[in-house]
């Protein structure tokens, strides 16, 4: 791939002796690299960044949203009653405890 690259300080010489200002000039040549900058063609290697980088983003989100339906849906299911069991002897009434009632 051919990269197009020029003297910057010629470039704001030539301009300065056909009239330019020094700031038009810099101006100018800061306008042109950036032109420049962006008409490099794209690369595999900045897709494949690009790529990674959006799978980042995404799988973020998903521990974001999964984490939050988890806490959303905390209050709503009940916890298991492991410490309240049928005593046969009192006609199905639930005790409390894991020991038995004295």
């Amino acid at each position: 791939m051919a990269t197009l690259t020029f003297d910057t300080h010629k470039f704001i010489q030539a301009l300065e002796t056909t009239g330019f200002s020094r700031d038009q000039a810099e101006g100018l040549a800061e306008a042109l690299k950036q032109i420049q900058e962006e008409q490099r063609p794209v690369t595999q290697e900045y897709l494949d960044y690009r790529l990674k980088s959006e799978l980042a983003e995404l799988k973020l989100d998903l521990i974001k949203w999964v984490t939050g339906a988890l806490v959303a849906q905390a209050p709503i299911t009940p916890l298991p009653r492991w410490s309240a069991r049928p005593n046969p002897r009192q006609n199905g009434r639930y005790e409390g405890g894991y020991g038995r009632s004295s």
